[in-house]
């Protein structure tokens, strides 16, 4: 075997192992705080991911898998009391957290690019994707605050951040998911709020 059918193999075994969702049965709390018209065409069409998300979806798993064992033995981490949070008004609309910190809390877990691992340390803020996901599970889930453990892929420091819940801004993401699971419903795509949807 050469060099090329090798490098075909591994990317063929990254594809098969990356865990990347292409279908989902339901609208997930994870990405929410993206575009309505996004949202609505992956629940409808399914995704075709890229070689690239096939990799970071990898990564990203390794990542939460090591924190994961290393947190718990830091008696920092605990699995979550519940696996699947699942949206009162619609079960269509659904969320897998990371897990509980040791007191209870909602814990998630983000590896980061080091430009964006360096933003969050300057900024102290998540971006917004994070931030309303982070919000959608508070809003129905059992805990009122979450931690999040931020893990830089380049140099493997750490962030660790406090987030409050933020009722208002889980009802919004609630009342998102509400419109976006009514235009699946009409089979009518919302409008792009993006400004990048062709």
């Amino acid at each position: 075997m050469n060099t090329e059918e090798m490098l075909v193999r591994i990317n063929d075994g990254l594809r098969r192992r990356s865990r990347f969702e292409t279908d989902r049965t339901y609208l997930g709390m994870s990405t929410i705080g993206r575009c309505p018209r996004v949202l609505y065409f992956n629940f409808v069409n399914g995704i075709s991911p890229t070689m690239d998300a096939h990799r970071m979806a990898h990564v990203g798993y390794l990542f939460e898998g090591d924190a994961k064992e290393r947190l718990t033995l830091d008696g920092i981490y605990q699995p979550a009391r519940v696996a699947e949070i699942v949206a009162p008004f619609d079960d269509r609309f659904r969320g897998h957290p990371d897990g509980e910190t040791a007191d209870g809390d909602l814990a998630e877990i983000k590896s980061l690019s080091d430009e964006a691992y360096v933003r969050l340390i300057q900024t102290g803020r998540l971006k917004s994707d994070s931030y309303y996901q982070i919000q959608t599970y508070l809003l129905y889930g059992p805990w009122t605050n979450a931690v999040v453990f931020a893990i830089n892929r380049d140099t493997f420091q750490h962030y660790v951040l406090s987030v409050s819940k933020d009722t208002r801004a889980g009802q919004k993401m609630e009342h998102k998911a509400k419109a976006v699971l009514a235009a699946i419903d009409a089979r009518r795509p919302p409008a792009c709020e993006c400004g990048r949807c062709t």
